[in-house]
């Protein structure tokens, strides 16, 4: 139970995060939001709501933060409506209420709606997966403060911000993930071949020796050995190696000019993992890193292709997740974040979901945030509008492709369970 809570707060957070984004952005440009809502429908409660503003024939009121808004009420609307006078002089409508002028008994006037500006609802809904920033006319140019009828750069800023704050959230969550403390492998450094009459053959030095330090240098992997050979060249060297479980100093010069395909030393070294140590960065190390995973996963559609082609990787390996192997992955983080008392696992799966929202969103597929950003690169292109009946068309066949291959996926998950991190190996040395 615990488990399947984390993973909806986890989440909950991340897709808030997303729309948080949509939200500040269409809010700074002047387009109207009605609602921000936590959660799917049917609404639990509404938390609160902003001031909005309601113009009748030519003067223009408040509209209250506790003041009711009928949700059919729009410009035109006829409206019986009662107000309060406000300590800054402007007047307050605390009740609204949409009349028919042919159907009045008289005893309640009726106004007509000329301007509107609904106030934002925020407001907290029964399924908890998810939310929506519902924005006003997001189809509809006529409509004043609404959604098309910004320019294309504030609509491509709007429908990108959501994936923006997930890249944002990525670069925080894993600077701490950093700073808290990041499991790293811990290599021994061996000798994997000999080259023939080379400085290492003619001192002694065997296939299989493990060599662990240089002069000074401590030897954790290849390009430790490697990077200090290149400044000593033409220079006596000392090196530290383990062999039979006995440690022996041999000294050798680096050659100045090598061979073709042989190295100062005349050895090729290789790294095999013998476990894992934790290690703490500062901020700015921390931040450092942070970025660079992050700029790796936002990347990574691209170079993905091209290493299964290579055969870097297995198709396998790079096969997409749906909800049950997301849901197998971030609880055993969760897991073992509660049974070993550390971060990273919860930490590291939270930011690699939260850069794969960011990714996923700005795939120019029909129904996304990158669908829709397609639609305005074609509007500039073109220089003029693809009709609001069209691409709403579009979006509803891209939303069925998404739902068709969303439950493809899952029953993949399910048939063909994906591999979980093996978290305990990661913290078998310090954890």
């Amino acid at each position: 139970m615990i488990t399947i809570i984390a993973f909806v707060i986890m989440l909950s957070f991340l897709v808030f995060v997303h729309e948080l984004g949509h939200f500040i952005t269409a809010k700074k440009v002047g387009i109207v939001v009605e609602e921000f809502a936590i959660g799917f429908p049917p609404r639990a409660v509404k938390l609160w709501q902003d001031e909005g503003k309601l113009g009748l024939d030519e003067q223009k009121y408040i509209i209250g933060r506790k003041t009711d808004v009928p949700k059919d009420l729009e410009i035109g609307s006829d409206v019986y409506v009662q107000t309060e006078p406000r300590a800054d002089g402007q007047d307050e409508v605390t009740h609204i209420e949409i009349v028919d002028p042919d159907e009045s008994d008289g005893t309640k006037s009726s106004t007509r709606v000329t301007y509107l500006e609904k106030p934002t609802e925020y407001v907290l809904n029964w399924i908890p997966f998810g939310g929506y920033v519902k924005m006003l006319g997001e189809e509809d140019p006529t409509a004043p403060g609404s959604f098309a009828s910004k320019s294309k750069t504030a609509r491509l800023i709007v429908l990108s911000a959501g994936s923006v704050m997930n890249l944002i959230a990525a670069v925080v969550i894993f600077t701490i993930m950093f700073m808290t403390g990041s499991p790293e492998p811990i290599g021994e450094t061996f000798i994997a071949d000999i080259a023939p009459n080379s400085p290492a053959e003619q001192v002694g030095i065997q296939i299989n020796d493990i060599i662990f330090q240089v002069d000074d240098v401590v030897v954790e992997t290849t390009s430790d050995v490697a990077n200090y050979t290149q400044t000593k060249r033409g220079q006596e060297i000392t090196l530290k190696i383990l062999r039979n479980e006995s440690e022996l100093q041999i000294s050798l010069v680096p050659r100045v000019n090598s061979p073709p395909g042989e190295g100062a030393m005349g050895i090729a070294i290789q790294t095999r993992p013998i476990g894992q140590r934790i290690t703490k960065y500062s901020i700015g190390e921390a931040f450092v890193k942070a970025t660079s995973a992050t700029v790796n996963i936002a990347i990574s559609p691209f170079l993905i292709p091209v290493a299964i082609m290579r055969k870097t990787i297995s198709a396998e390996d790079a096969r997409p997740v749906g909800p049950v192997g997301i849901y197998d992955i971030a609880g055993s983080a969760i897991g073992e974040t509660v049974a070993q008392g550390v971060l990273y696992p919860i930490l590291l799966v939270t930011a690699l979901i939260s850069a794969a929202l960011a990714v996923t969103n700005l795939l120019p597929i029909p129904a996304l945030d990158g669908g829709r950003i397609m639609f305005i690169i074609i509007e500039a292109i073109r220089g003029r509008r693809i009709s609001p009946e069209k691409e709403g068309a579009v979006h509803l066949i891209g939303l069925a492709f998404l739902m068709v291959l969303m439950v493809v996926i899952t029953i993949y998950d399910v048939s063909n369970p994906i591999d979980v991190p093996d978290w305990s190996n990661m913290f078998g040395i310090g954890g």
